[in-house]
């Protein structure tokens, strides 16, 4: 019910193709036509096939891990807030930076682990705010069994990436705070993940040319809600190439 209500309220700013295709997949409708087996494109050069469709939860997993789809739906969800950030305060928050021994951020190099997707200073703190899809298999099982919690794949994400570079901001002290932001592959977030936002939003619109205006969407809100569109848009546009590579004939006439 979460997905499909966050599906349904981000459609609007999709194109209607896109947007059937993601309110299907958030009701837990089959990725590819008639729920059909595909081979997925993604492993071409190598076996074993990566297979999307059909009725086993293998299948309808890998459209949200599919390679040909992680990176383009990762910098497009990063590229969305940065874009309404930079309409509220231009020119404050930066991309892809590491942090140096001071805790400050700097252009990262191919080789310099990324913890800041996006950074913005508030006050003497520099915020490194790394965003992440996450819907892996083992987690999706654990999420559906009976004693599970409906936060445990945003939750594992999350402690993912303080093992990855919590060691950097420690070292950091004050200078430097992390972020972690985790979405879910179905558009779902997490408290933390809600509260990373604002305290980003926050450092964002005290540099700003104007404040939000009152009674209007909050700028964490905007920031969750433009991310997901492109988490839940990105998907939907992967599941309708792989019915393309197929043929139109593979499809049936109205179905998402």
């Amino acid at each position: 019910a979460g997905a499909a209500s966050s599906a349904a309220a981000v459609a609007s700013t999709m194109a209607p193709v896109v947007a059937s295709k993601a309110l299907h997949l958030a009701l837990l409708g089959a990725p590819t036509p008639r729920g059909m087996v595909f081979r997925c494109l993604e492993g071409r050069s190598a076996l074993p096939f990566c297979s999307i469709g059909g009725d086993t939860i293998e299948n309808r997993h890998h459209l949200e891990v599919c390679k040909l789809l992680f990176t383009r739906r990762h910098y497009r969800a990063v590229g969305a807030i940065k874009r309404i950030a930079d309409d509220m305060a231009p020119g404050v928050v930066n991309t892809e930076q590491t942090l140096d021994s001071y805790g400050n951020p700097m252009d990262a190099s191919r080789e310099d682990p990324r913890p800041g997707d996006l950074t913005v200073s508030h006050g003497q703190t520099q915020l490194f705010l790394d965003f992440t899809v996450s819907l892996q298999l083992a987690d999706l099982r654990s999420e559906l069994g009976p004693r599970a919690s409906k936060r445990d794949i945003c939750e594992k994400a999350y402690s993912d990436k303080i093992k990855d570079y919590g060691d950097m901001f420690r070292n950091a002290g004050d200078a430097a705070r992390f972020l972690p932001v985790p979405l879910t592959g179905y558009g779902g977030s997490h408290p933390f993940t809600n509260a990373n936002l604002r305290d980003f939003a926050k450092a964002v619109e005290a540099q700003a040319t104007a404040p939000t205006p009152m009674g209007g969407v909050p700028l964490w809100k905007r920031f969750l809600d433009a991310a997901t569109v492109q988490v839940l848009g990105t998907t939907a546009q992967r599941a309708l190439e792989i019915a393309d590579d197929y043929g139109p004939h593979e499809r049936q006439p109205g179905t998402p």
